[in-house]
């Protein structure tokens, strides 16, 4: 096929807050050719250092503390994490 028939892509480079929260937005922006969003991050979890220490005393869980990107972008139609 030809590059035309492809939609375009988007590269974010980072999955911390403003990686995760830009790709996320992308996403749901109204697009006359909805672009592939790409969100490149060498982690499979997205780190919420404000809970860390309630991670480390127990008072959250691992999920609530750095959730899988994978779980974070379910709702994000056309964002997929590329590790």
């Amino acid at each position: 096929g030809s590059l035309a028939s492809e939609p375009p892509s988007i590269l974010v480079l980072g999955g911390g807050l403003g990686g995760l929260n830009l790709a996320m937005r992308l996403s749901q922006m109204p697009w006359r050719t909805k672009p592939e969003v790409k969100l490149i991050d060498p982690k499979d979890r997205y780190v919420f250092l404000p809970l860390l220490i309630d991670y480390a005393t127990g008072i959250v869980e691992l999920d609530e503390f750095a959730p899988r990107f994978q779980d974070l972008l379910e709702e994000a139609s056309g964002v997929q994490h590329i590790q």
